[in-house]
């Protein structure tokens, strides 16, 4: 049976995902462990993970060094970052992981600028010709006219 570890980080309330990713574990015939990272000893998703470790917050500069050596120290083979701050931090260090044998579960930095901007994801829905709410920036006020 081959080992697949996964980590939850800023794991919260996120019950549902520890036990959605151990019965996804069992059911795919793996064996291994979910650990979960939070700032908050008292979250709820800690205490249903095999494992978990507090840590600082994303933002903190020795974060992504943090994670790298638990990812290490537990064998992680699937990193899940849970929160929108989390993708703008992993997704320009998936290579560091993936050196390390954990693939990070996150879009690619352009993907995820263009998604926390309402108006460019309004330009990049319409140049694959799908149906979006018309969007305007509020400073171009023929534009605003218009919508």
């Amino acid at each position: 049976m081959e080992e697949c570890n996964v980590l939850i980080t800023s794991a919260g309330r996120r019950t549902c995902l520890v036990e959605g990713f151990k019965k996804a574990l069992l059911s795919g015939g793996y064996s291994g462990k979910v650990v979960c990272l939070e700032m908050d000893k008292l979250s709820a998703a800690l205490y249903l993970s095999d494992k978990y470790y507090i840590v600082p917050p994303a933002t903190n500069g020795n974060y992504i060094d943090i994670v790298l050596d638990i990812c290490k120290k537990e064998r992680i083979k699937l990193l899940v970052p849970s929160t929108d701050i989390e993708l703008d931090v992993f997704a320009s260090k998936t290579e560091i992981f993936l050196n390390n044998k954990t693939r990070v579960l996150v879009s690619s930095p352009e993907t995820i600028r263009i998604c926390n901007d309402k108006y460019q994801s309004f330009i990049f829905f319409k140049k694959l010709n799908l149906n979006t709410p018309i969007t305007a920036i509020c400073q171009d006020k023929d534009a605003v006219n218009a919508v």
